[in-house]
């Protein structure tokens, strides 16, 4: 492949890579509110600072500023997906279009759209090299 067709596959590639972010930031809120959740007072008859409520406090900050990240990532991703989806659909090949979303939206391996579009491993590599070639509207990557 070309220097520019490798960049052009990397800047499809980012639709992924950001979605990967996204669920390992989700993830790590739903460990956080599951430990939150666990937060229990321990009862004894000893004076003691109100401990349990300032890690319940600290742990719905944390997922707080979490669920902002997790926002402004999603808007990014969005705002890739529309930039990639565009550049898709000015391909004139609906077979090149299904390929590329097939790869670089939903992720699939070259052996899974092989064997959805009903073609060879080969033929499917061959395909992806002609839509690198003719994909359009390519812009450098912001993220």
């Amino acid at each position: 492949m070309t220097p520019e067709n490798c960049k052009k596959a990397e800047w499809l590639r980012r639709y992924q890579k950001i979605n990967r972010r996204i669920n390992r930031k989700c993830e790590e809120v739903s460990q956080l509110r599951e430990l939150a959740t666990k937060i229990t007072p321990t009862l004894s008859d000893m004076p003691k600072g109100n401990q349990t409520s300032d890690k319940v406090s600290e742990a719905v900050s944390k997922i707080a500023d979490l669920e902002k990240e997790i926002d402004a990532e999603v808007d990014a991703l969005i705002a890739v997906r529309n930039q990639i989806q565009t550049a898709i659909d000015n391909i004139p090949d609906d077979t090149l279009k299904t390929l590329l979303e097939y790869r670089y939206i939903d992720g699939l391996t070259w052996e899974k759209i092989a064997v959805k579009m009903n073609y060879s491993y080969m033929h499917v590599c061959r395909l992806h090299g002609k839509a690198i070639n003719v994909i359009e509207c390519y812009t450098p990557p912001m993220i």
